[in-house]
Parts: C-alpha cells; structure tokens; sequence
C-alpha cells in the first residue's frame, strides 16, 4: 500500500486513541515537509512549533513508522531531552508498527526481530532499527541515516545557562557524529523555542543548510508557507489564529498571563527575546505607584501608522511628563487604526491632557497628515523628522534608562505595561516598534544637546556683522 506521509498521518490519528483527532493544515504542511526531506528535497529540518500541536506524534511517532514502509532497511537515532519522554515516545512507535492496522498494509516489509525488540531499541528483519536516547544519554556503537531530536531541552530548566549548553553540546559533540553516510543523513530537529540561545537559536546562527519551518500560535506578520510536495500554499493572514477549534483566543489569552510576555513570546509565537533586553535591560526601568503631583512639562508623543495602512501596523500615543532629570511615563494608547482613527485619537488624548505642553507627530507614514488635519484644531503640534535610524535613535537615549531616568507605571496596575517593556527589551527583534518609536521621539528631544549658541543669538551676530560691513563699505567708498 503505497500512501502518502500526510494521508498515511491521518489514517494513524483516526485510528483507536483517547483523543478525538482534529485536523488542520499545520498537520498537512509538516506532513509534506517530512515527506520532502524523506525523498532528499532538502537533508536538514528544523521544525518550530507551539507544544501540543501533535508535533511528537507526526515527526518522532508516525514518520519513522511511515519511511520503514517503504525503506524498512533505514536505520534511526532519536532523541530527546529525558529518558522517560524518550522511551514514552519509542513505545508508541513500537505500539503502532506492532498494530493490527499497520500489520494489514505492511508486514510483509516491516516485521520485528524478536530478540531485537526492547523499549528503547528495535530491530526489523531487513536490518533497520530504530534506537531511542536522550540528552547526555549514550550512543556508543550506533549510526544512523535519520536523526530525529525531538524538544532538547526541558522547558523547566530553560533558563539555566547549564542546562541549555547540554543540550546544544549533546548535538554539536555527540549527535553530529552519528551518520552512517554524512553526506546523505537526514536530520529532524522539532521543538518549542525556549530562549534565543536554545538548540534551535544555535543551529540557525553557526550551521548552514537547514530549512526552517516556524508556525506561532498567532500570526503577526502575513506568511504564506508553500507545501513541498502538493504544491499548495497557505496564507497566514495577521491575528489568524492557527487551530482555533482546538485553542482559540480566550485559552491564548489565559496563556500570555500564565506564560507571561517572554514564555508567551518563545514557546507559543516561536520568537524567542533576550530575558535581559537587547539594547534595552529590563531591569534598567524604574517603577512608580503614584505620579508625582506636579510635572515641569507634559508632551504627548505620537507614531502613526503608515499610509498603506499595513495591517501589522499600529498607532501609539504616548503621554511622558517630565520632573528635573526624571520622566514618567504617564499613560499610553495603542491600536490599530484607520487615518479618521487615528486623528480622533490624538484630539481626545489631547483633551484628556489639557495641560499639556507640546504634542510631537513624527511627519512619517500618515503624520504629516494628521498634522495638516489637526493645526486648526490643537496648538503645540510639532512635526519631528527623524535622521537617524530606529536602532541609533534607541542608541542614543538607553544612557537616560541605564541610568535609572525613565520611569514607567507598575505593570500590576498597568497591564500594557508588560508589552511595552517586551517590545523595546526585544528591539529589535520585536514584531513591531511602535511604542520603542514614540518613546525615543519623545526622549531624544528631551536629550538633544543644548547649543552653545541660540538662533537669536546667530542673527544678532549676523545683523552686527553686516551692519560693519556696511559701515566699511561707506567709509572707503
């Protein structure tokens, strides 16, 4: 019986289990995935994906099930970060070979040695076996044409520098040096991210040749994935959702709080950020209970959405005011918004803020816009040009945060607080900047460098220099 790996999949799922099989078209695209590094389309696969998407059960439990149906002569390490998940993950392979359905399509190509048939290690008649590990475990004495690591690290011990470098250096001293035939192995590496400097981050920086398969829970930039085999493409359009009938938006959101923004980030949206920051550290932010009573200046700092209205992209106001050398982070709006939106959300921010002192609107995207628009309307709007990139505009005030300058509301009290600190301590890894942009427009005025020299001063200089020149002129005529 001759099938393929995706269809072969879903007649496994299908068959007795305690779990109603619920299809999707992440299943049928790591299906033709593994179905194309099986025939050689590509050697090297890292699969990235949230957990409990079936991810072990398509790439450690059924696929190697599936190849010996075909080349049962194949010969597999597979691995994962502790012994008991790894035999776990064995057995269930052994179950399913071992199985009345799998029998009646292919026993006459796949039939188990008796005295070669252990949890860990079994072995068919056509002297293919597959042998389970996990990481620091032992493989002395065996090579393999498939190499399948399967979650290396345990997402509790994530965090340890330690544990991490285990794994990474299971791999690169160990794993790596297992192929029968190094030119023509097949290597599977399927996980949850965990860290930026997990096996996954580590294999994407140092080694070349490996295909990169991400699939976050939620889509916050448009992707269209191309299926390998059929042809097919699936467009991920932004704030889908990727199987909303087995984990829709009220669990996700359950999710972001038990995870919180880094865990959420890493293990659900596959996008691991430095914990510490990049440019910006976490722990650099000052917090505050209450706002001082009186501020010496309030500015409103805006960043626009582009004119395409790009739908990834977000509208920011931020409300910052300022007491000697300290300033606060007083209130913030974000949204998606159209351009009418997004005019009247400067209008009742402005209201809302009487006392303010200026409302910055960088001329970018649809600001200079909102500010022909709005002149009529609201005084002190200031268009702001910004020459510098969005990386040295960050550059130049991280000074005034490390210092411990910047305050922000505490998150307890703010719950948005906790995604503006993961997106600028991601910049500029982060999905969007929005809010690091309306934060340095408005630090970086309040930092710009005070001239030796007013303007006033200039044009008086320049009226007296003139005035003499006139004077000589008259003098020697």
């Amino acid at each position: 019986m001759d099938e393929s790996f995706s269809d072969c999949f879903c007649r496994v799922s299908i068959y007795p289990h305690i779990c109603t099989f619920l299809s999707n078209w992440h299943i049928d695209l790591i299906s033709e995935y593994l179905e194309a590094i099986s025939i050689g389309e590509f050697k090297r696969l890292i699969v990235n994906i949230p957990p409990r998407y079936l991810k072990s059960m398509i790439c450690t439990v059924t696929f190697p099930a599936w190849i010996w149906t075909k080349k049962p002569h194949r010969r597999f390490i597979t691995s994962c970060y502790s012994s008991d998940l790894s035999i776990e993950l064995s057995y269930k392979r052994r179950q399913l070979i071992e199985s009345p359905w799998y029998k009646l399509f292919w026993s006459k190509e796949v039939k188990l040695e008796r005295d070669q048939n252990q949890k860990s290690f079994y072995q068919n008649t056509k002297t293919g076996f597959m042998y389970s590990t996990s990481t620091g475990g032992s493989v002395t004495g065996k090579g393999c044409d498939i190499m399948i690591i399967d979650d290396p690290h345990n997402p509790m011990q994530a965090e340890s520098d330690v544990q991490r470098e285990t794994g990474v250096r299971f791999w690169r001293e160990t794993l790596s040096s297992r192929f029968n035939d190094p030119k023509e192995a097949r290597i599977l590496v399927v996980m949850q991210r965990l860290h930026e400097n997990d096996l996954t981050g580590y294999l994407l920086e140092n080694e070349e040749d490996w295909i990169h398969l991400k699939i976050p829970n939620e889509c916050e930039q448009r992707t269209v994935y191309s299926f390998p085999i059929s042809g097919k493409t699936k467009i991920y359009e932004v704030e889908e959702i990727l199987h909303p009938e087995f984990e829709g938006r009220k669990e996700l959101s359950r999710s972001r709080v038990s995870l919180g923004s880094y865990g959420y980030a890493a293990q659900k949206q596959q996008d691991p950020a430095p914990r510490e920051g990049g440019i910006i550290k976490k722990h650099w932010f000052k917090y505050y209970d209450l706002k001082p009573e009186y501020f010496e200046k309030i500015t409103i700092s805006w960043d626009m959405a582009f004119k395409n209205l790009d739908e990834n992209d977000y509208v920011v106001g931020q409300v910052w005011g300022k007491v000697k050398a300290q300033f606060y982070l007083i209130d913030q709006v974000r949204g998606k918004m159209s351009f009418t939106e997004s005019c009247n959300a400067v209008e009742v921010l402005a209201e809302r803020y009487k006392g303010y002192n200026e409302i910055l609107i960088e001329e970018k995207a649809n600001g200079a816009a909102v500010i022909d628009t709005l002149k009529s309307k609201i005084t002190s709007l200031i268009a702001i040009n910004p020459k510098e990139s969005k990386i040295s505009r960050l550059n130049a005030i991280s000074p005034m945060i490390e210092a411990g300058n910047i305050f922000i509301p505490n998150p307890s009290f703010y719950p948005w607080v906790n995604d503006f600190i993961f997106e600028v301590c991601s910049f500029p890894k982060a999905s969007n900047d929005d809010q690091v942009d309306a934060m340095t427009q408005y630090l970086n005025r309040e930092n710009a460098p005070v001239p030796l020299y007013t303007e006033e001063d200039i044009l008086r200089a320049r009226m007296r220099k003139e005035a003499a020149i006139e004077r000589s002129n008259r003098i020697f005529s």
